[in-house]
Formats: C-alpha cells, sequence, structure tokens
C-alpha cells in the first residue's frame, strides 16, 4: 500500500511541477500535499464561489481534481468535471482515483493520507524528498 501511494504522490509531484492546478477542498489538504512534497499551484475549492474558481482556471488546459474520497468529495469533483469540461479544460481524475482505491477503508480524506501513511510504515518515512516520522 505504501509504495502505491507513494507512486501516485509521485505522478501528482509531477503533474504540478508541470504547471497543472491541482484542486483541493480545504487548507488542510494543501497543508498535507505540502508536507507531502508537491510544490506548485493548489486552489483551494472550498473558499471561492463557482464563478470565480472557474474564471480562476481559464485558458489552463488541464487540472488535477484532488477531492477528499467522501460524498461531499465526489459531488463537488463531478461538479467541477461538468463546469470545467463546458470551459474546455480536461479535468484529471487518475491520481485522485488511485489514491482512493490504496486507501480504501482507511482513509476517505485527502488531509488524512501522511497519518495512513506514518500507521502503515513506522520507520522513518521519506516523501518527495521530505523526511517525516520515525520508530517510537
Amino acid at each position: 500500500i505504501v509504495e502505491r501511494i507513494e507512486r501516485t504522490l509521485e505522478k501528482i509531484r509531477e503533474i504540478a511541477s508541470e504547471g497543472i492546478p491541482i484542486l483541493v477542498e480545504g487548507k488542510k489538504d494543501e497543508e498535507v500535499l505540502r508536507t507531502l512534497g508537491v510544490e506548485g499551484r493548489i486552489i483551494k475549492v472550498s473558499q471561492q464561489s463557482l464563478n470565480t474558481l472557474i474564471d480562476q482556471l481559464y485558458g489552463c488546459r488541464r487540472v488535477l481534481i484532488l477531492t477528499d474520497f467522501d460524498e461531499k468529495g465526489e459531488k463537488i469533483a463531478k461538479t467541477l468535471s461538468s463546469f470545467l469540461e463546458i470551459g474546455g479544460t480536461i479535468p484529471l481524475h487518475e491520481m485522485r482515483n488511485e489514491l482512493k482505491h490504496a486507501l480504501a477503508g482507511q482513509v476517505s480524506c485527502i488531509e488524512g493520507i501522511k497519518k495512513t501513511l506514518l500507521r502503515l510504515n513506522r520507520r522513518d518515512l521519506t516523501f518527495g524528498g521530505v523526511k517525516f516520522g520515525g520508530k517510537k
């Protein structure tokens, strides 16, 4: 599981480094991604109206949607996808789906990824060049 999550996080880091915006629900989601070495443009969708968000993303060819895996997150992802597609933007879901399947039953939100990784593997962990955790 840890390896699957790390592979997906590496893909997310690559996408972010290419300048593709990442949409998350809130501040804690952004903080966790930053802690896990994701750099680039992360946009918190909960802090703005849909119209403002769509305007902000105007001209973006692709956008990574990384909302939570719960019912609310699913609804937000579907709504965002619909509006982005109307505007000609390609919503990317693959990494969200990969994380969702890798974390099935473990966690339902983006902010829970770091804690889950620590719980699954107690030794020193390094993700995206960022070291955290350790044996107790």
